[in-house]
């Protein structure tokens, strides 16, 4: 994966991880946070790049998938579609253009990244 769609699924995990923790406990999926938090972690801590951030991207995809799966979580539009876009780039499908609401959280994590 190029580097721009890794930083892209960078500012995607980090949203989601945003959207998780602002739910109410009640709602809020343990698994599903200590999935984000850890691959979130992990990937800021090893800054993995290249083929091995692809296959860390498509194993976070398929644990989110079988939680999603396994689960009643109630997240937000923004937070399903980041994991719908983090979907798309595990498999090496193209982003549409975001949405005006998305635009402008990705350009606040864009800046957290230090990226354009």
């Amino acid at each position: 994966m190029e580097y721009q769609l890794e930083m892209e699924a960078r500012k995607l995990i980090m949203i989601l991880r945003h959207k998780i923790h602002q739910l109410h406990p009640l709602n809020r999926s343990p698994e599903m946070a200590y999935v984000v938090d850890r691959v979130a972690g992990d990937m800021d801590n090893e800054l993995p790049h290249g083929p091995e951030f692809d296959r860390q991207l498509f194993r976070f995809a398929q644990k989110i998938d079988f939680i999603l799966s396994t689960q009643s979580i109630q997240l937000s539009q923004l937070g399903r579609d980041a994991i719908d876009d983090i979907r798309r780039l595990a498999n090496g499908e193209p982003l549409g253009k975001p949405e005006p609401e998305r635009r402008g959280i990705q350009r606040f994590f864009a800046h957290l990244f230090g990226c354009n």
